[in-house]
C-alpha cells in the first residue's frame, strides 16, 4: 500500500522512491542501483528500461526509437489523445526544420513517414534559389496526423503509454 501523504517512501524491497501524482493512480519512478539501470513505475508493476516524459514530437520519436531497439519503454503523457498533436498551422518541415525531418527520416523516425501519409499539400520552398537554401514543407491533415501516430504507438511492441503527470524523478546511486 502506498501512503500518498508522503513524498518519499520505501518500496517493498527497501529502496527509496518519489511519489508522482497523476492520472487515476499515483505512480512512483525511481532509479535502481543495479549495473543495468532500469526505471520502474510501481502502479503498473512493470519495470521499464526507458521512461520518456512528454509525448510531443521529440517524445514519441524517442519512445519509438527505444522500443524498436528492444527496450521496455514507457511514454508518460498527461493526455494520450494529444500525442502527435499539431499546432494551428499543421506543417512539417520548412526553412528551419526540413533538414531535421530529413535526418529523422534517414534514422527511421516516424514524423516524416507519418507526414507522407497525412500530407495534403507538398511544397519545395525557394525553388528560384540554389539548393543550399531550398527546403520542403508539408501541410498535414490536422486530425489524421495524430491519429496515425497514436495508432503506430499502440502497435509498437514494448511501448506502453502512461497517463500521468511527472512532478519529480528521484534517483539513487
Amino acid at each position: 500500500r502506498i501512503n500518498t501523504n508522503k513524498k518519499h517512501f520505501l518500496t517493498a524491497d527497501g529502496r527509496r522512491c518519489t511519489l508522482i501524482r497523476g492520472g487515476r493512480d499515483p505512480i512512483c519512478v525511481y532509479l535502481c542501483s543495479s549495473a543495468v539501470k532500469t526505471l520502474q513505475i510501481l502502479s503498473m508493476n512493470t519495470i521499464f528500461d526507458v521512461i520518456v516524459v512528454g509525448a510531443g514530437h521529440a517524445g514519441y520519436e524517442a519512445a519509438l526509437a527505444a522500443a524498436r531497439m528492444g527496450s521496455s519503454t514507457a511514454l508518460v503523457t498527461m493526455d494520450r489523445t494529444a500525442i502527435g498533436r499539431l499546432s494551428c498551422n499543421p506543417s512539417i518541415g520548412g526553412i528551419g526544420k526540413s533538414h531535421i525531418v530529413a535526418e529523422l527520416d534517414a534514422l527511421g523516425g516516424e514524423m516524416a513517414r507519418n507526414a507522407d501519409y497525412s500530407g495534403i499539400q507538398f511544397r519545395t520552398l525557394n525553388t528560384r534559389k540554389g539548393p543550399a537554401v531550398q527546403a520542403h514543407r508539408l501541410q498535414c491533415d490536422k486530425e489524421a496526423f495524430p491519429a496515425r501516430v497514436q495508432a503506430v504507438i499502440g502497435q509498437t511492441r514494448g511501448l506502453s503509454v502512461v497517463d500521468a503527470q511527472v512532478a519529480e524523478v528521484w534517483t539513487e546511486n
